[in-house]
This record gives C-alpha cells, structure tokens and sequence, in this order.
C-alpha cells in the first residue's frame, strides 16, 4: 500500500501542510458519504438533490487544488506523477458536469459519478495512514481494513439502490448490507439478484473477498513469527544472563 510522499529531505512545513490537506480531503469525502447515505436511507431522487450536487462540486474543486498542490511540492518521480493524474481524473466533478450538458443517466449510473471522487479519498486515507503508522506493514493491514469496510458499505448502498422495489427480499437497507457480507464471503445468500446492477455486484464483491481476506491470514502469520522471534531472543539473553 502506498506510504505518504514525503522524505526526510522535504522541509517539515512542507510534510505538515500535506498532511493537513490530506486530512481535509477526509474530512471532505466523510462529507459526501454522510450525504449519499442520507439520500440513500430518505429515498430521495438523485435527480433532485441539487444541494448534493453543489457541495461535491467544491470539494472535487478541492481535491483538484490537493493534487496540484501535491505535485508541485512532492519528489517529482514518475510512478508517483501517474498515480497523481489517474487521482486528478478521478477528482473530476462528472456529475456536475453531465447535468450541465443536460444528460440523461439513470439512478444507478448517477449513484456510480457520485461515488467516484471517494477513490481519491481512499487513496489520501493510505497515505495518512503510512505516514501514522510505525509499523508499514501493521499500516498496511489497517488501509485494507479501510478498504473491506468501504468496498462492502457502497457496495451495499449501490444494491439497495438498485434492487429496492423491485426485489421482495430487499424491504430495508440492513438486508441489503446482510447480501453484501455474505457475497463478501462467499458463503452465499437466500436473497437473489434481480437487476444487472446486482449480478455485477455480486461478482465484485465476491472477487473483492477473496482478494482481501487472506490479508488477514498473512497478518497473522507475520504476528505470530514476530512473536516467536521475540520470545527466542528472550530466552537467548535470559539464558547468557
């Protein structure tokens, strides 16, 4: 998982100011998830929320200003230039943009633009995250714990979006989020698919389980040959005492 871009050649004043934007871009994208899960829950049209609209419109136009900022004072390397122009493309307010143009997209479609500038906040949550964390690889075991929970929450939201109404086995979000785990575990569900939204979902959230749970499994296999290690050199100096 990413570690923060900065080094101990960057100037501290430079390390703290992206560490707050970075925050900031956190506390931006926090923003947008309480409001697209108020919709969601409120059942209100995507459509007609143009309060919604309006405020991602200025926090995408921060985010944009973050990875300007970001390019222009971080280590100008090329992996990290390409990583800053897909979270440039990905800042992009489309769904202001597509009803400027007038665009006509259905729910699911406008659920999916108002979802996309959460990757640009999941990618600062990394970076923070590293630049927290003492242990790279204990900080890497928590950004995919971030990942689990964000992957299975929108995953679950876009379900419900999709299927409510029109599935009898989905009345509330909660059943919803139920199917998200068990796809999530590939244990299987007694709740059925009955939009291509939902079939597309079942298959990522199937393949997303399967590609973040043994993590956990190698977390602890490190923990435990961590603990080992300790214990042998315990008794090694307890034994020369």
């Amino acid at each position: 998982m990413l570690q923060l871009r900065s080094n101990d050649k960057m100037p501290e004043w430079k390390s703290k100011l992206l560490l707050y934007m970075r925050l900031l871009v956190l506390a931006g994208a926090l923003a947008l998830v309480l409001m697209i899960s108020a919709d969601v829950f409120r059942h209100v049209s995507y459509f007609t929320d143009s309060l919604y609209i309006k405020i991602q419109l200025w926090i995408c136009i921060y985010f944009i200003f973050n990875v300007i900022v970001e390019f222009t004072l971080s280590p100008k390397t090329l992996r990290y230039t390409i990583e800053l122009i897909i979270f440039l493309i990905v800042s992009i307010p489309y769904l202001n943009i597509v009803d400027y143009l007038g665009i006509d997209l259905t729910g699911e479609l406008r659920f999916l633009l108002r979802i996309v500038p959460m990757i640009r906040a999941a990618y600062v949550l990394a970076l923070v995250n590293g630049n927290i964390r003492s242990d790279r690889f204990t900080g890497m075991l928590t950004a995919y714990l971030v990942l689990l929970v964000v992957v299975l929450y929108f995953g679950s939201l876009m379900f419900y979006v999709s299927e409510y109404d029109i599935n009898p086995d989905i009345t509330d979000y909660w059943q919803a989020l139920w199917w998200a785990v068990m796809c999530m575990t590939t244990a299987g569900s007694y709740i059925n698919e009955y939009t291509t939204v939902g079939r597309v979902l079942s298959v990522i959230l199937s393949g997303g389980g399967l590609i973040l749970f043994p993590v956990f499994t190698v977390y602890i296999a490190h923990a435990i040959g961590g603990f080992n290690q300790d214990s042998d050199k315990t008794a090694k100096s307890t034994g020369q005492n």
